[in-house]
């Protein structure tokens, strides 16, 4: 039986006052699941209501920062939706956003929700080999995390 590739993640990690958020789907080119979508979420509250940590960097594991959603799992039969609590902060400052600065760093592929995360950090840091597009309008949807506004 072949193993199965592990499943995408938000995780953090701690250094000093500074709280590393990193999103983690590297197979996958770091596509957002609704799961991490709710894991971003999480980390952008803890890293709000903890006073040990001063500033936030949001980066990606691997080559690229995100390809985006991983589009089955949020559109069509076997799509799933994950809520955030009602008072979780959005990592895409829409509904809340922290105090602290949030530093964004991106790299490789940055496309739909790496913009909008980029939009909502108050820095951003680009590697020379980034590559941007908002690539909803070619599938007929609506950039909904902010970058519409």
């Amino acid at each position: 039986m072949a193993d199965q590739a592990k499943p995408g993640e938000v995780r953090t990690e701690a250094d000093g006052r500074v709280l590393r958020i990193i999103v983690d789907n590297v197979a996958k080119k770091n596509a957002f699941t609704p799961e991490m979508m709710l894991q971003i979420s999480d980390a952008f509250t803890a890293f709000d209501r903890n006073d040990d940590y001063w500033v936030a960097v949001l980066a990606a594991a691997g080559d690229h920062t995100t390809a985006g959603l991983d589009m089955p799992k949020f559109f069509g039969p076997t799509a799933s939706r994950v809520e955030s609590p009602p008072d979780n902060l959005d990592a895409f400052a829409l509904k809340g956003r922290t105090c602290k600065p949030v530093v964004a760093a991106v790299q490789g592929i940055c496309f739909t929700v790496a913009i909008e995360l980029m939009l909502a950090a108050d820095i951003v840091i680009a590697a020379s080999n980034c590559r941007f597009s908002q690539l909803e309008v070619k599938r007929g949807i609506m950039a909904n995390h902010g970058a519409t506004l």
